[in-house]
């Protein structure tokens, strides 16, 4: 019967602890409750919507890595030197036209203004050149000059085959496919109706210096790379003189690889 007793007094005990329990406590747990539960969902969310913009980011550079895959080349650089820059501006009977590459789809690509794929100077180094004019010798790239009066006081020298620049009085430029570096210090350099291609994976390209350049006819010289990202960084043209003379003009014109279009056919530039 004790034992009853005390089992009822017990209950009763914990029954009237619970029912004089302070509700605010409980209203407080509960709000605690709820707000982790915000809290959560917000960071859930937070985590949901960074792991979209990191996706977002990452389509981004794969679009831009495939537009560059895409784009057409770059054109190689062209330099121009001394005369051919009078007054920081290109010589009058000089032109050039710079041209990037033909993309995947057909559509030309846009010249990139951060890279300088067109140098001009009017400071010009003749330090070499004003020896050669009595050097006696002379150097024909591409030209027919049998018959000639104008070379029989003069030794024909072969083009260099080294690093080495070739050296001669004159160089008579007529024309043909540049597949070599071509180096040349000359007294004078004629260019007579010129058609001059040249390929721009050229370690050093084609390089001119001349105390004169004399232009006879129309003249044109063509740097194309070979490929989209190769060769388009080397200077595949330099000229400089201190004198430009003739009645002749020079066009240089430098173009960028084109991508591969299968079954597309690309506008003539």
């Amino acid at each position: 019967m004790k034992n009853v007793l005390r089992f009822m007094i017990s209950t009763v005990v914990a029954v009237s602890f619970v029912a004089c329990a302070d509700p605010r406590d409980t209203d407080k747990e509960l709000k605690e409750l709820r707000e982790k539960i915000k809290a959560d969902e917000r960071e859930r969310q937070e985590n949901l919507n960074q792991m979209k913009r990191s996706g977002d980011e990452l389509g981004k550079e794969l679009s831009k890595t495939l537009e560059l895959l895409n784009k057409g080349g770059q054109p190689p650089r062209i330099r121009l030197e001394g005369a051919l820059m009078a007054g920081g501006k290109l010589h009058p009977q000089v032109d050039v036209k710079m041209m990037a590459g033909f993309a995947k789809n057909g559509e030309p690509t846009g010249i990139d203004q951060t890279r300088a794929t067109f140098e001009g100077n009017e400071v010009f180094d003749d330090s070499l050149i004003k020896s050669m004019v009595d050097k006696g010798t002379y150097v024909n790239i591409g030209c027919e000059l049998s018959g000639r009066k104008d070379i029989e006081s003069l030794t024909e020298v072969e083009v260099s085959t080294s690093l080495d620049a070739t050296q001669a009085s004159v160089a008579f430029i007529c024309g043909g496919n540049v597949s070599s570096d071509l180096k040349l210090v000359v007294g004078k350099a004629i260019f007579e109706e010129a058609k001059l291609n040249i390929s721009s994976a050229l370690a050093f390209g084609v390089n001119i210096k001349a105390n004169e350049v004399v232009l006879i006819g129309s003249n044109r010289i063509l740097a194309k790379a070979d490929s989209v990202g190769f060769g388009e960084t080397f200077v595949s043209l330099t000229i400089g003189a201190n004198k430009v003379s003739g009645e002749g003009t020079l066009e240089i014109k430098s173009e960028g690889a084109d991508q591969p279009m299968p079954n597309k056919i690309v506008t003539e530039k």
